[in-house]
């Protein structure tokens, strides 16, 4: 379990997190909703300790994550990225990247290693592109590449932000069954998100966010009745078996 304890964190000076205190629990799909510029993926940053916090603490099991070596770190968080570089290197290199931080002396991949990016790479359904450049690939490809590399990282704990960037529909919803599944499996999977109607529709949990401070955190049957969403957003949104849709005000 990651708690956040009245975290505060930004950029230099200038705060973007206003005391932030909440879980991210083993066994639930949390995702993590807001206006552009609310500190979704500042928040994102902080936890994994890639943007170092101002105020407040972040446990990992108890323990502040500060008190962990940087690779004991990566080896119970994976972060992914909204944004990415291209490297140049294959497919299966870069899926075999997420096994670096359980790598020890003198730094090379074991059978088992090979194995884990292996899996990761079928679950995502690359790997017929094993071989090829990351280059080669469409956005939608070379995301999928990145949240196998995530997978292969094989942690507790795995934050991702706007994993559906570049994915197709059909991809989109592929990708939030696996993330459900991997919860349903005993990890804790956050994600920052903008389609509404896919977070409320796959996730265990949605935390609301709006100017630096959750607004609220809760199901989302309980986020979806609420009102928040019509706060926030300026949208409504509907349900229909369980799969929710927009409605537009004043239509």
């Amino acid at each position: 379990m990651i708690e956040l304890l009245d975290l505060t964190a930004g950029y230099g000076s200038h705060e973007v997190l206003h005391g932030i205190s909440a879980c991210m629990v083993c066994g639930k799909l949390i995702s993590v909703i807001g206006p552009n510029g609310c500190g979704k993926s500042t928040l994102f940053k902080t936890v994994p300790g890639i943007l170092k916090k101002m105020h407040g603490e972040i446990l990992l099991d108890g323990t502040p994550t500060e008190q962990y070596h940087t690779d004991a770190l990566a080896q119970r968080i994976a972060y992914l990225a909204q944004i990415h570089r291209t490297p140049d290197m294959t497919v299966g290199e870069l899926v075999l990247h997420g096994r670096f931080p359980h790598l020890h002396f003198p730094r090379r991949y074991s059978a088992r290693d090979r194995e884990i990016a292996h899996e990761a790479m079928v679950r995502m359904g690359i790997d017929l592109y094993a071989d090829k450049p990351v280059s080669s690939l469409s956005g939608g490809m070379r995301q999928c590449v990145y949240l196998a590399m995530a997978q292969a990282q094989d942690t507790d704990h795995i934050l991702l932000d706007e994993p559906t960037t570049y994915l197709d529909i059909a991809n989109r919803l592929s990708l939030m069954q696996q993330l459900r599944s991997l919860a349903r499996e005993g990890k804790c999977v956050a994600a920052v998100m903008h389609d509404l109607p896919l977070a409320l529709t796959y996730s265990d949990e949605i935390w609301v966010m709006r100017d630096g401070r959750i607004e609220a955190i809760g199901t989302p049957r309980q986020i979806a009745d609420s009102g928040i969403i019509e706060a926030v957003f300026g949208v409504s949104v509907g349900c229909d078996g369980g799969n929710y849709f927009y409605r537009l005000q004043g239509i």
